[in-house]
């Protein structure tokens, strides 16, 4: 089982002992997951490896990376319609989606982005989310008061980046560490 097939899985809907095998899933793929992803990153980006070390100075490299690696594919008639089915008519809704390999590194960027604030702050750590709001049953950075959870803000940054009004990943670090 991988990350990716949680994709489309109602957190919200489904009880307690229903989200930990994405916790489970998170865990014991994590480490490996985040070690292919550098490798990855640094041949296509032509670096060493050591340059993605988890500092705010590699999320430079790694936003540029992630600038040419978001693609989108037309929905299909199927998809569109279940959308629709869930969204009131009032509001307006894309007729695309992110690409499969898309949202596997809204995954990857977010696992980065997390272990970066894990890095500059040791104290902080990754946990499952239990109170049912958007993030229920998501595995999340607990900032004193508030949650981080980075594969939201990556999807987030990826949105962005379609419509042309990007962010930074080091800007959403910066943001997010006046939590601290």
């Amino acid at each position: 089982m991988t990350l990716e097939d949680f994709l489309n899985y109602d957190f919200v809907a489904i009880d307690k002992k229903d989200v930990k095998p994405y916790a489970k899933c998170f865990w014991e793929t994590k480490d490996e997951r985040l070690k292919k992803f550098i490798d990855n990153v640094a041949s296509d980006c032509n670096i060493n490896q050591s340059e993605l070390d988890f500092s705010e100075k590699s999320l430079e490299v790694l936003y540029r990376w992630l600038v040419s690696h978001v693609e989108c594919v037309k929905l299909t008639k199927e998809e569109y319609e279940w959308i629709r089915e869930r969204i009131p008519n009032y509001i307006d809704i894309d007729d695309w989606r992110f690409s499969d390999d898309t949202f596997s590194n809204i995954i990857n960027v977010g696992l980065y982005l997390g272990e970066v604030m894990i890095h500059k702050h040791p104290d902080l750590k990754w946990e499952q989310y239990q109170k049912k709001t958007v993030d229920y049953g998501q595995v999340i950075i607990r900032l004193g008061k508030k949650e981080m959870n980075p594969m939201r803000l990556v999807n987030t940054i990826c949105l962005k980046i379609v419509k042309n009004k990007p962010d930074s990943l080091l800007e959403i670090v910066q943001i997010w560490e006046e939590y601290l």
